[in-house]
């Protein structure tokens, strides 16, 4: 089933022009006003945003010096919540207090380096809580997402009501955490919260950057509908054993169990989204360069949200990892849940992560590549390949949401319904350089599906 947001119509009626028309009595509740005063705020603080540099309109051209948000709210410190607290110091800094909420205790060491943070524990689904933190400290608050397994639209509900904006990585899980198909989920993750602030859903570097690179690079590549077919690689290589003996993954190996070995498939075909009927992804193979490497076609959020992209014909993701790893993900579930593992901060690590985007169309073909050593990341931010990239396309969001325009145009959108024109892309490449997202043409080596 696609997902099509809902467009109300409205009839008006023409009044009479030689009839007088008796005065109305406007009654406002308080929550009318509230909005308003919202309204006018956000006016005015954006024709601010405009003439903040040298007093001349730019928008599209400069990053603004006034920040959108005061407030930052992380919720979730695992895996790449702690990714972002160690790299993203350049955007955090833009917010005058920051509020990192955990189910469990941080160690010391953590919060040692960050004194001027506020460190809570504390459940991200509980909604008193989150009432508690956005509205102790006067200013707008950005509320950043990152935890696995929630009601996201739940959250994000409560906190249109709050006034807050929002940002996430992932899909939601359906109300009550009840079993679903993969494209109720999305559907349901794709649930339009009314607010004075944008929620932006499913953003990091897939799903999120896989899709804006997407639309850029099939701006001026075809004149019709259902033109592209995409593919994304992905090959994580990270060669690590834990303390414990299991083998190292770049992040939660639940998560990465449930997308690999329980969803089905699921891919755009012809224009429509169409998931398989048996557990678990397809396996598949891919050629780069000269090498032949196993994988697997998952169900992915970046996958379902380019089905919403009219020039998109068809997508598909394959997963790869490491021999020794694939070797678990062939064998049964209970096995993979006692075998992987994500490497603690302190062990050294060996092998790259690759990420890849190719396009392909009557006489098109695109293919741009990123990647990231895992070892030398690793030496000098003490996290792997796969927190660095998403952590850096988080980045990427914050500095979108926290100082350009974007960041006050409210509604809920992912990478591939967030609207922008010629001047918000010339903002993007300037958020893609600023925070290192090193997307790069691969025009010498074969990219192929193995059939």
């Amino acid at each position: 089933m696609r997902f099509t947001p809902n467009r109300a119509s409205s009839q008006y009626k023409v009044p009479s022009l030689t009839e007088p028309r008796p005065l109305r009595q406007i009654t406002l509740k308080r929550q009318d006003l509230y909005y308003i005063l919202i309204s006018v705020w956000s006016v005015w603080h954006a024709l601010m945003q405009r003439i903040c540099e040298n007093g001349v309109l730019n928008r599209g051209h400069t990053l603004a010096r006034i920040m959108n948000y005061k407030n930052l709210i992380l919720l979730g410190a695992g895996t790449i919540g702690r990714g972002l607290l160690k790299i993203g110091q350049r955007q955090l800094s833009t917010f005058e207090s920051v509020t990192v909420i955990d189910k469990r205790p941080l160690p010391r060491s953590c919060k040692s380096h960050f004194p001027s943070f506020t460190f809570w524990l504390g459940d991200a689904e509980d909604l008193d809580l989150l009432t508690y933190h956005v509205t102790r400290v006067p200013g707008k608050t950005l509320v950043i997402q990152l935890c696995s397994e929630i009601d996201s639209v739940r959250v994000r509900s409560h906190l249109g009501m709050l006034g807050a904006a929002y940002l996430d990585t992932s899909a939601s899980c359906l109300p009550g955490k009840k079993q679903g198909t993969y494209d109720e989920v999305m559907s349901y993750t794709h649930t339009w919260i009314e607010g004075m602030c944008p929620h932006w859903i499913c953003w990091g570097i897939n799903p999120g950057l896989v899709e804006i690179l997407v639309r850029r690079m099939t701006q001026n590549g075809g004149n019709h509908e259902r033109a592209f077919d995409v593919s994304v690689y992905e090959h994580d290589q990270l060669n690590a054993t834990t303390p414990s003996g299991r083998l190292g993954v770049g992040w939660s190996p639940e998560e990465l169990i449930e997308e690999v070995m329980l969803t089905p498939t699921l891919e755009v075909m012809k224009g429509r989204i169409v998931q398989d009927d048996s557990e678990g992804a397809k396996p598949a193979k891919f050629r780069w360069g000269k090498e032949i490497i196993p994988c697997r076609v998952v169900a992915h959020e970046d996958i379902w949200n380019m089905g919403l992209l009219p020039q998109v014909s068809s997508a598909r993701f394959l997963y790869a990892f490491h021999p020794r790893v694939m070797e678990i993900l062939a064998g049964s579930v209970a096995d993979a849940y006692e075998s992987l593992g994500v490497p603690e901060d302190h062990m050294p690590l060996r092998g790259a992560e690759r990420v890849a985007v190719q396009i392909t169309a009557d006489r098109v073909e695109k293919c741009f590549t990123w990647k990231t050593d895992h070892a030398y990341v690793w030496e000098r931010y003490a996290v792997n390949a796969v927190q660095y990239q998403v952590c850096r396309a988080i980045e990427v969001a914050i500095e979108l949401l926290q100082r350009t325009h974007l960041g006050l145009m409210r509604g809920t959108y992912c990478a591939s319904t967030l609207p922008l024109d010629q001047m918000d892309w010339e903002l993007i490449d300037k958020a893609f350089i600023s925070n290192s997202i090193d997307w790069r043409p691969a025009r010498d080596f074969e990219l192929r599906v193995v059939e």
